[in-house]
């Protein structure tokens, strides 16, 4: 059937029952949801269910769980180079490493994780970003890169959704050039995470985790 083999494709797993299913008109919604206009599908997640959607270089890994979390992850500038940029500083894992190291820690949580994934070296790509999923997202983890230092927009934009914002950096930018040493996001973010490379964003996935999780609980 070509549109199982279309969800396979995009990373789908699909179940022996779901293959004899006489879909007409599938349509993929946020890499999860499927709808049928002849309702053949009466739970189409008992069948369907998501292990990695790209679109817009976005990126969906979901773990199923005791609680509902939906996370965006941001990228910013230049770190789609790691790996050979200044690996004495920002070291030798790409960014397809971290993101593949997000995906194994969500998966190992006992809570329903989705990460959305994206990386952008635009500043104005980033602020739509952020605001095209102020209904989406739970938390939001960010490594703005050099926009740390300069952009007053992704800081906007952070404050307006109004979400749990964490702060990544691989390395410890204290230690580094003075103009480094602020960060407009800071001072938006619920806390910042960094100097320990790669570990930097399971830091941060855990303590988004646990913020999350206090808040579904009050």
């Amino acid at each position: 059937m070509v549109v199982l083999e279309l969800l396979r494709h995009c990373g789908w797993c699909i179940c022996g029952q779901a293959q004899d299913l006489p879909l007409q008109d599938v349509r993929l919604f946020l890499g999860f949801t499927i709808n049928d206009p002849d309702q053949s599908l009466k739970n189409p997640c008992k069948f369907f269910q998501p292990t990695i959607y790209s679109s817009r270089q976005g990126q969906y890994f979901t773990k199923k769980g005791n609680a509902y979390m939906n996370i965006l992850v941001l990228h910013g500038p230049n770190l789609h180079l790691l790996g050979k940029r200044q690996p004495e500083i920002y070291g030798h894992q790409t960014l397809a490493d971290i993101n593949a190291t997000l995906d194994r820690h969500a998966a190992a949580s006992p809570h329903e994780i989705t990460l959305k994934i994206f990386q952008s070296n635009h500043e104005g790509e980033l602020v739509s970003i952020i605001g095209e999923h102020i209904d989406w997202a739970d938390g939001i983890l960010i490594n703005p890169a050099a926009y740390s230092h300069t952009s007053i927009a992704i800081r906007d934009a952070l404050s307006t959704v109004a979400l749990p914002v964490v702060e990544i950096h691989l390395s410890n930018i204290y230690a580094r050039e003075e103009f480094r040493h602020h960060s407009y996001v800071s001072a938006v973010a619920t806390g910042v995470i960094g100097g320990f490379g790669i570990h930097s964003y399971t830091l941060a996935l855990e303590a988004m985790i646990q913020i999350l999780q206090r808040t579904k609980e009050n």
